[in-house]
């Protein structure tokens, strides 16, 4: 795992496949949200967070609304197994069910949120909750 610019790569190295679910990654590619995308095994880098895309999501959901900005909170997570995947086309639908898996928070993007999330409020005149 490595960053560029904001950005966030994943590559395996490993010997088995690893399996990664970014609402970023699926946002970027035009899949669900859901989506459990499987890295195979000596594979290329992917993008598992662009921050270009994360902007984007950031403005769109900015206009909408200070609900569209706590939703948005869920993209800075990014959930990874390794070995096994989960998911609608598995016996295991969540990535806690799988035997080895780790939950990445970025903070950068949280910020980013946190930040705009008064300027929406002000203008909508509601006050700003958090929902960590």
């Amino acid at each position: 795992m490595y960053t560029s610019d904001y950005d966030l790569y994943i590559r395996n190295l490993s010997e088995s496949s690893i399996f990664v679910q970014s609402r970023n990654l699926n946002y970027n590619m035009h899949q669900d949200q859901s989506t459990v995308c499987r890295v195979p095994a000596h594979s290329a880098a992917i993008c598992v967070f662009s921050n270009i895309v994360f902007q984007q999501m950031l403005q769109n959901a900015k206009m909408r609304g200070a609900e569209e900005l706590h939703a948005l909170q869920k993209v800075c997570f990014i959930r990874l197994s390794f070995v096994k995947g989960w998911g609608p086309d598995y016996p295991r639908q969540d990535v806690t069910s799988t035997p080895c898996w780790l939950e990445i928070q970025l903070l950068y993007p949280l910020w980013h949120i946190d930040k705009t999330l008064p300027e929406v409020c002000f203008i909508s005149g509601v006050d700003p909750t958090s929902i960590s």
